[in-house]
């Protein structure tokens, strides 16, 4: 049985409020990989061009406000 396959049957098998604290444990958990993997994005240089073209385009007023 992989990993996986034992994590999908540990979970169909909480009680609700175990499956509650789950949720709740994995939105965090999941929000803090999210912003890690941001984090590190940001600081090697992968959304420079982005953020160029995002510049360039509300200086030629190309960008609209939201």
């Amino acid at each position: 049985m992989s990993s996986l396959t034992s994590i999908e049957d540990s979970v169909k098998n909480l009680s609700k409020s175990e499956l509650e604290k789950f949720r709740n444990w994995f939105l965090l958990y999941d929000q803090d990989k999210w912003d890690l993997q941001v984090e590190q994005d940001a600081s090697s240089g992968r959304f420079d061009n982005l953020s160029k073209k995002a510049l360039l385009d509300l200086s030629s007023g190309q960008a609209k406000e939201l």
